[in-house]
């Protein structure tokens, strides 16, 4: 993953990492395995001096290793590792990703043909484990791999890719946003420019998922907590049962029926591992609603007003 000397890299990939120690060389690999002469540099910021982290990155030479006295926040730990890079356009994977062989050349491709910020379908490491699949459905159901390319209004930040120039206008990431900073700034991104935020299908990633029971409720509460405090894609019927608690039950259907089609329409020849996990979906999804009541009592009444879109997840 080295670049040669006196090459400038054509994309810096930037890679936070809190506690994934063992992923993370899942993750080297895979940018080890890129397709093509491509010259890319990989920069690992380790978020909190992690000596496991260390030895990880340090068996792949190359690899540069930024390293935080302290804790930083994942947005934190992107901004740094931008700081420590060299290309003008700038790829982010999280430490729990394994990128596909295209993955490099697509992002590049994406960035070249116009887009401000490009990222593309989110697979399962781990397809037949319930609880790490159903983990990855419930946040990823919007990135399936048949999707066909086109705009979209927001990215997870698994994987992303934008010119260093975009990401200089925007700000960066909210170094102090502990949830849902990576939606936070994807969404005003592409709000910036209408359509310029891409989907590109070659552009694949897989990512592990929770594998515990306590590590998935713990994880999808957190998430419906962060939709709820953030508004993010909320309209104002999402406001109305937010404030009465006795439509958790709507709550929980109405996203059951949105993950149901998109799978209906995007991932079709899926649907039978789709009904297997069907039960620990409504588990989480338990979970979720109980985390976005929680957000919903945390925020005014008055805030509740804001940041409304019409997004109908």
């Amino acid at each position: 993953m080295a670049v040669a000397i006196g090459v400038r890299p054509l994309l810096s990939i930037i890679i936070p990492c809190l506690g994934h120690a063992q992923e993370l060389v899942y993750c080297l690999r895979g940018l080890e395995a890129q397709e093509g002469d491509l010259p890319f540099e990989v920069v690992v910021v380790d978020s909190a001096s992690d000596s496991a982290v260390r030895v990880s990155a340090e068996r792949f030479p190359g690899v540069q290793l930024v390293r935080s006295a302290s804790v930083l926040s994942a947005g934190a730990a992107r901004n740094l590792g931008v700081a420590h890079a060299a290309a003008e356009v700038l790829g982010f994977l999280d430490a729990d990703c394994i990128p596909e062989p295209g993955w490099a050349r697509a992002a590049l491709e994406a960035i070249h043909e116009g887009a401000v910020l490009a990222s593309g379908p989110i697979l399962d490491v781990l397809p037949w484990h319930l609880i790490a699949a159903s983990d990855n459905r419930l946040q990823f159901v919007d990135f399936p791999k048949r999707r066909p390319a086109g705009a979209h209004p927001y990215f997870p930040s698994a994987h992303l890719a934008m010119p260093r120039t975009v990401f200089g206008a925007s700000g960066g990431f909210d170094p102090d946003a502990l949830n849902a900073q990576d939606v936070l700034f994807t969404q005003s991104v592409a709000a910036a420019k209408p359509g310029g935020a891409r989907f590109c299908p070659q552009m694949i990633v897989q990512h592990w998922g929770r594998q515990r029971w306590s590590e998935f409720i713990r994880h999808q509460h957190t998430f419906g907590e962060s939709r709820a405090e953030n508004r993010l894609r909320m309209d104002r019927s999402w406001t109305w049962m937010g404030r009465h608690p006795i439509m958790a039950w709507a709550v929980i259907l109405r996203r059951l029926l949105y993950i149901t089609l998109r799978v209906m329409q995007w991932n079709l020849p899926d649907l039978p591992r789709f009904i297997l996990q069907l039960p620990v979906l409504v588990v989480g999804l338990m979970a979720w609603t109980r985390g976005f009541y929680a957000g919903m009592r945390r925020t005014s009444p008055t805030a509740a007003h804001m940041g409304e879109s019409a997004s109908q997840d």
